[in-house]
């Protein structure tokens, strides 16, 4: 608004970098222990032929689990259910809950759960795999 009426900003785009640092961190797509989806591309597959059927959850509309999302439901030319919630927490529940099946979390806030066999890492958003979600091992590939 400022500069529509000829006024310099009181906040630019640098002022916000710290902020942006803060939050920045590895993103994962998780399913539920509910689905039969071992792999991104059942997944992919499952929702091709079945548009709208499955369910993800966000933290809300344009917020930081929709967006991420959304970008991958863009790029796989997928159709799922948005079950937008009130921020991450509820949308975690949601999926272990199975209100849900799909989710893009952080890492951190999935991580215990992975672990605990209640979530199903398919896919890192990141150009490298995160540290605290260890590739499968040879058995563990061999048993799926």
């Amino acid at each position: 608004m400022d500069r529509l009426f000829g006024r310099q900003p009181k906040f630019t785009r640098a002022d916000f970098i710290p902020i942006a640092r803060f939050t920045e961190g590895p993103m994962v797509l998780v399913v539920n222990d509910q689905t039969p989806y071992k792999t991104l591309k059942e997944l992919v597959e499952d929702g091709t032929k079945r548009p709208n059927e499955i369910v993800f959850s966000s933290s809300g509309l344009y917020g930081a689990l929709h967006l991420p999302a959304a970008l991958f439901l863009k790029a796989a030319n997928l159709q799922m259910r948005h079950l937008p919630t009130n921020g991450g927490g509820p949308a975690l529940t949601a999926i272990l809950g199975n209100n849900s099946q799909v989710l893009a979390s952080s890492v951190a806030a999935a991580n215990a759960h992975i672990k605990a066999g209640k979530l199903r890492a398919l896919a890192c958003y990141s150009g490298k795999r995160a540290a605290s979600l260890p590739g499968r091992t040879d058995d563990e590939r061999a048993r799926l």
